[in-house]
């Protein structure tokens, strides 16, 4: 898999940040998105991280999500 799409649903316009951390809990990748009120598709490229365990985070004004990944 080289790209995933993360559905979050938002109670109006913000700015969102992206986070996916290693294990040892250093931030690997950052993004900033701006979306619109509503549910929003979130992609993350992953064509860039090696096969491991890995913690999502969406941080927003409105929403916080923690994902965990796995990538084999």
């Amino acid at each position: 898999i080289k790209n995933i799409i993360h559905k979050i649903n938002n109670a109006f316009a913000q700015t969102v940040t992206i986070q996916i951390f290693g294990l040892d809990g250093k931030a690997i990748v950052k993004a900033f998105y701006s979306i619109e009120a509503g549910i929003t598709q979130l992609p993350f490229n992953l064509k860039t991280l090696n096969a491991g365990m890995y913690t999502v985070k969406v941080q927003g004004e409105s929403t916080t999500e923690t994902i965990s990944l796995l990538i084999v």
